[in-house]
């Protein structure tokens, strides 16, 4: 048992180096750009959606331009943590903006931390080996590693309070989580209804995790003093969310490129754009029909047809968006489908090649240190033209293949456990254990 925690520390600690040492020099020149605006003008009392300027002396990047810049599209949760990164900044950075770079990352890091714990936490009664295995492939998993620390995207941090409610013992703290999970960033909404299907039993906690998110958005609208209508349109402006996309999808913004005419494409692409809300729906549905209410066997097959759901029919698909199917997937490998294994590899793989492709091998993401990156990102781009377009309708394509094959497969899957997996022994666990499930919390 000492050996075994002593590993996962080890493990735990060197993720955490690694991550670090990206921490503070890199970031996504619009996303990360955006969070060292956010931070600054929300502690100074501004309304994070609209759009914010340069922050002198903090900034930089000028990819939004001199005066411009998308507003954001998330639940106050961002906006407020950013701004806590800021004050800690103004206590204990010494005036370095690279201590402000620092700071903001450390959410996102840390949440990834956390996501690939969790992972380890909840394969752990079943198989300590597989659950070791899991962690160290999350701990140096590239594509996590790239989204979290170099990126500065916080998904990882939204999946791990998905998966907190997937492991808690009750129905109100699975509730409390999924809301918490919500709140973060809103896209775990399509993991409400296998979490917590609207039986009579749990009916109140289904509602309350919808309610937390919305309640406590309103109560900070209204005591921020910030315009109900100015969120309303920037979350709202998210929904269909037309425009590149790691999937065929892509296809309408690929047209688009080569010269079809907007007249054709746009409206056809706003009329299909909102499928994904019905498609998770009926995701989930199937699911609990399938393979029923009760057991984590049920809810984690349930989660995979809606995000594979969500993927598929979502208009915009971005990169970030496969954390929330790759730990479930290692999860589904470890415990119970190993024959799935090569089809998430594959599915991680495209991630990774369209990711890059998609920001021209990361250039873009050395300008908190090298300003002039962002220009020579673009020129880049330009240079690449329809090449590097085509190659991300290629990319795209195959990461909805790969998540048709993965729906088919889930589908076609038995509807109870098909791998009996042996309990450990108590030593390993440090008490009796006479189940499979992941202890609650």
């Amino acid at each position: 048992m000492v050996t075994t925690r002593s590993s996962i520390v080890k493990l735990l600690i060197v993720g955490l180096l690694i991550r670090e040492a990206f921490s503070f020099w890199t970031g996504h020149p619009e996303d990360f750009e955006l969070w060292v605006r956010l931070g600054y003008y929300v502690a100074h009392g501004a309304n994070p959606y609209v759009a914010l300027p340069p922050v002198p002396g903090l900034s930089f990047s000028t990819q939004y331009g001199s005066y411009e810049a998308p507003v954001i599209v998330y639940l106050p949760f961002w906006p407020l943590v950013t701004a806590g990164a800021y004050l800690l900044y103004t206590l204990l950075g010494f005036g370095d903006r690279f201590v402000y770079y620092f700071i903001l990352k450390q959410p996102e890091i840390l949440g990834d931390l956390l996501l690939g714990y969790l992972v380890y936490r909840f394969i752990l009664p079943s198989s300590e080996s597989k659950a070791i295995d899991a962690l160290r492939f999350w701990m140096f998993f590239p594509l996590s590693i790239l989204i979290s620390a170099i990126w500065g995207m916080f998904d990882s941090l939204a999946m791990s309070l998905v998966l907190l409610a997937l492991v808690s013992a009750t129905s109100l703290r699975k509730s409390l989580w999924t809301g918490f999970a919500v709140l973060a960033k809103s896209i775990p909404m399509v993991f409400v209804l296998p979490i917590l299907p609207p039986t009579r039993r749990n009916i109140w906690a289904t509602l309350l995790a919808l309610a937390l998110p919305a309640v406590t958005t309103l109560a900070v609208l209204d005591l921020m003093g910030w315009s109900f209508g100015g969120f309303l349109s920037a979350v709202w402006g998210v929904v269909p969310g037309i425009g590149e996309s790691m999937s065929a999808w892509d296809v309408f913004f690929f047209l688009y490129i080569v010269g079809v005419s907007p007249g054709l494409l746009v409206p056809l692409a706003s009329a299909l754009a909102l499928l994904w809300i019905p498609a998770v729906v009926a995701a989930a549905l199937y699911g609990l029909w399938k393979f029923g209410y009760e057991g984590k066997y049920a809810m984690v097959q349930t989660m995979i047809l809606c995000v594979l759901a969500f993927l598929l029919f979502k208009a915009r698909v971005n990169e970030q968006y496969s954390l929330y199917l790759i730990p479930l997937g290692l999860i589904d490998v470890a415990l119970w489908h190993p024959e799935r294994k090569k089809l998430l590899y594959l599915t991680a793989a495209v991630t990774m090649l369209f990711l890059l492709v998609n920001n021209n091998f990361l250039i873009g993401f050395l300008a908190p240190i090298y300003p002039s990156a962002v220009q020579i990102d673009l020129s880049v781009s330009f240079m690449l033209g329809l090449y590097r377009y085509g190659a991300k309708l290629l990319l795209g394509t195959l990461f909805t293949v790969f998540n048709v094959l993965y729906l088919l497969r889930v589908i076609r899957s038995p509807r109870v456990p098909p791998i009996s997996a042996e309990p450990l022994p108590s030593s390993a666990l440090g008490a009796s254990v006479t189940t499979n499930e992941p202890p609650a919390l």
